[in-house]
């Protein structure tokens, strides 16, 4: 609705002022809508999240992931929620991570491999800061803090 808003106000605006360019005035409002709505997704998206992953060492270093769902599992299948597709390491479904009330849970898939902080687990409760290691991929698990 922002970037709708905001691009019907200065599609007005450009139409006045550009009266014999209709054709510019409305290209510029689209631009305008399209930059609006992309800001806009991404405030909310920042606004809203509670827990997310970085990756810190791998093949995918700087990406980071939002933990949206109830459960979330980490692999290397297009299936799992979040796909580590850099690390042939890495099992299709490797670990989840599941939300219970204000605390996140790790456990660890059967037949993988996982530390966090560098000790092996099988499951772990989740801490902010955390470093959850599997195959040669590290994430770093952050909360938002409560005030």
């Amino acid at each position: 609705m922002a970037g709708g808003a905001i691009g019907g106000f200065f599609f007005s605006f450009i139409a006045e002022w550009l009266t014999s360019a209709q054709g510019l005035a409305r290209l510029l409002s689209l631009m305008l809508i399209g930059v609006g709505t992309g800001a806009a997704i991404g405030l909310i998206e920042v606004a809203r999240r509670q827990a997310w992953l970085k990756v810190v060492a791998g093949g995918m270093t700087g990406k980071e992931f939002i933990l949206y769902h109830p459960a979330t599992v980490l692999g290397s299948s297009p299936k799992a929620q979040i796909t580590l597709i850099k690390d042939p390491t890495i099992a299709p479904m490797h670990v989840r991570i599941d939300e219970q009330g204000a605390r996140r849970s790790l456990t660890v898939l059967p037949g993988c491999a996982a530390t966090v902080n560098g000790l092996p687990v099988q499951a772990h409760w989740l801490r902010d800061g955390d470093v959850i290691s599997l195959g040669a991929t590290a994430v770093h698990y952050q909360e938002r803090s409560i005030a």
